[in-house]
């Protein structure tokens, strides 16, 4: 894993009170038998493991190192090398999950469709898919470039990218709207190449200001786009 991409996850990793109501926005469409495609370093592997059994798999031996680290001998996680890309990874899958989750994974991957038919493969009838990816082409800036994002969505396109991946769009949201002011200054004006720590410890003291206005607002756009998608 990347220098840069690594230390801005660890960065995220310790924002718990903002990581705690990412959660708790994908909480309500999780089932019993999750499989977390790009686990990173483990963010939200532990509080999926309260829900069920995980399956954790990420393309990065770095990350699944530090995973096992962190989580070890945990007999409520399967944790594996690989991609969703893969073929020999998918293979080696069974189709029988009822949740499927991409958070901050799909804007990564080139073949995005070959990802969502995989993921679409390996649910089982009913089961759901759940991607959390970064909102607005217009906010591309360096810190896309060196996290290794390959596109920003709009709510058109990633609703049309997971219905021909198989999939039915049953929710459609924005999150986190006032990150989009830092993501503008740190990206754009500044060109940061990584989320340093002291704008993220700022961001931080702003947060629950910033989650009691979206919670009573409801704006229309965020930073992220979060989509749940049914294979029917």
């Amino acid at each position: 894993m990347e220098t840069e991409l690594f230390q801005t996850l660890e960065t995220l990793r310790h924002l718990r009170a903002f990581n705690a109501w990412m959660f708790e926005r994908l909480k309500p469409h999780l089932g019993e038998r999750i499989l977390e495609i790009g686990c990173g370093l483990g963010t939200f592997t532990p509080w999926l493991m309260e829900h069920g059994r995980v399956t954790a798999v990420d393309p990065s031996s770095d990350a699944v190192r530090y995973v096992a680290e962190r989580i070890p001998h945990a007999e409520e996680l399967d944790l594996r090398e690989g991609s969703i890309t893969d073929e020999a990874t998918v293979d080696a899958l069974e189709p029988r999950y009822d949740t499927a989750l991409m958070v901050n994974v799909l804007e990564h991957i080139e073949e995005q469709g070959l990802a969502l038919a995989n993921a679409h493969r390996l649910l089982a009838p009913g089961g759901r898919l759940i991607v959390l990816s970064p909102w607005g082409p217009r906010l591309w800036g360096s810190l896309d470039e060196a996290f290794g994002h390959v596109r920003r969505y709009t709510r058109g396109s990633l609703r049309t990218a997971m219905q021909q991946g198989g999939f039915e769009v049953i929710s459609l949201k924005p999150f986190n709207t006032l990150g989009i002011v830092g993501w503008l200054f740190a990206g754009k004006l500044l060109r940061h190449t990584r989320l340093e720590s002291g704008p993220t410890k700022l961001y931080s003291l702003m947060f629950p200001v910033a989650r009691l206005l979206e919670d009573l607002i409801r704006p229309p756009i965020g930073l992220s786009l979060i989509a749940v998608g049914v294979k029917r």
